[in-house]
């Protein structure tokens, strides 16, 4: 039944670090964006490296492995870091997104368009980074020989896409708050795109 909770005990603490053959495959330039990226999350502090024999506790939700993902000439990042959390999201009960698919949003601006309107985006950057993980819980990680930890919700978790609707549906209702001089208490995302004559909000997430 898709509706019951996965089973409750803690995912695996160790998985294998398959990033070491990847990244053996790609090219120096490719290592290096990907290790920059790497670093860029630690000097954030959304990573914090632990050694190798760290023992498992109530706070961590299990372990994942971090790879490298090469991508076009026209991405920004030419080697992306896609953490492979299918183990722990084993564990972990189903959420959904009720947000706009990239399809609806590009139609949705398409079937309103007038040539007097203004275009404008507003992007979040490392958006799943912005987000804590609750009651002190964290993830561990390995990649290129080296664990990590996060308290972060690291991409890929099953309920990331849910919890950064939730966090910009709330920011949303703030911001329309103010801009209205009235309560905004929409309870999703889509409903922002009629709340204000001539001004619509969509919001979708590219991942």
């Amino acid at each position: 039944d898709s509706q019951k909770l996965r089973p409750s005990q803690p995912a695996k603490l160790k998985v294998y670090d398959y990033s070491v053959p990847l990244l053996q495959r790609l090219t120096e330039g490719q290592q290096q964006q990907f290790r920059k990226e790497i670093e860029d999350y630690k000097s954030h502090h959304w990573w914090e490296e632990v050694g190798d024999h760290t023992k498992g506790d109530k706070k961590s939700i299990g372990t994942a492995c971090t790879f490298p993902v090469a991508q076009s000439i026209f991405k920004t990042t030419k080697c992306r870091p896609c953490t492979d959390c299918r183990e722990i999201n084993k564990y972990l009960p189903r959420a959904s997104y009720d947000g706009f698919t990239i399809f609806e949003a590009t139609a949705l601006v398409r079937g309103r368009w007038n040539s007097s309107y203004t275009l404008a985006f507003l992007d979040l950057s490392k958006a799943f980074y912005r987000l804590r993980l609750g009651d002190e819980k964290y993830v561990h990680i390995v990649t290129d020989s080296h664990r990590y930890c996060s308290n972060r919700v690291v991409f890929g978790l099953v309920f990331g896409p849910a919890a950064l609707s939730g966090l910009v549906l709330a920011v949303l209702n703030a911001a329309f708050t103010g801009l209205l001089g009235r309560p905004v208490m929409c309870k999703s995302t889509r409903e922002f795109t009629n709340l204000v004559p001539n001004l619509f909000c969509v919001v979708y997430y590219d991942d």
